[in-house]
């Protein structure tokens, strides 16, 4: 099992892995995805990787239902599950001529935690003040509960994290962020 967040990808992804041995190439899996209060989706025909062990690249994101991708064994799971202890069980491996494997380790659980809040997404700053802003007058806007860190531009694509947060020139920042982060995950 393992845990994961919102926006944690592609950077921090969690990878499952699928091990078989014996009967013959062509190998295929299907598998199950539950968590409580949601339905169950089967994902059919996985292709497998000969005898090597395949690995799948779990992820969440903006999809309305678990997404697969077979090229890049990519599986893609719902924002909606944030919060939720998601089921990924191996329902079965088929090898050539559709000989069923037996199963053992069958199933994953996966801990999507839930993004932690802020409670504003923007707020304005004067012109005539923005050169010498003090942005940790601010932080109690984003979180009372977290440590806030201001960035130029998104911190999750490479934004520059402002080391000086108390004396900064709002007219040198192309695009201001506020980030926190809990035990599991940044928002």
């Amino acid at each position: 099992g393992g845990d994961i967040c919102p926006n944690s990808c592609p950077d921090n992804p969690l990878e499952i892995e699928i091990d078989h041995d014996g009967g013959e190439e062509d190998f295929t899996a299907e598998i199950v995805i539950s968590a409580p209060g949601f339905p169950s989706w089967t994902i059919s025909d996985i292709e497998l990787e000969g005898f090597a062990p395949t690995t799948i690249t779990v992820c969440v994101g903006d999809v309305a239902a678990p997404e697969f991708d077979q090229g890049s064994l990519f599986l893609t799971l719902p924002k909606g599950l944030a919060g939720q202890d998601v089921s990924i069980k191996l329902n079965k491996v088929l090898a050539k001529y559709d000989c069923e494997a037996l199963l053992d380790n069958d199933e994953v659980i996966v801990t999507i935690h839930a993004l932690p809040p802020i409670t504003t997404t923007s707020f304005k700053v004067c012109k005539g003040v923005s050169t010498t802003v003090d942005l940790t007058e601010y932080d109690h806007f984003i979180s009372n509960a977290y440590d806030v860190h201001w960035y130029d531009e998104d911190p999750f694509q490479g934004g520059n994290e402002i080391f000086s947060p108390n004396v900064t020139n709002l007219q040198n920042v192309v695009q201001l962020w506020a980030y926190v982060e809990d035990d599991y995950c940044g928002n």
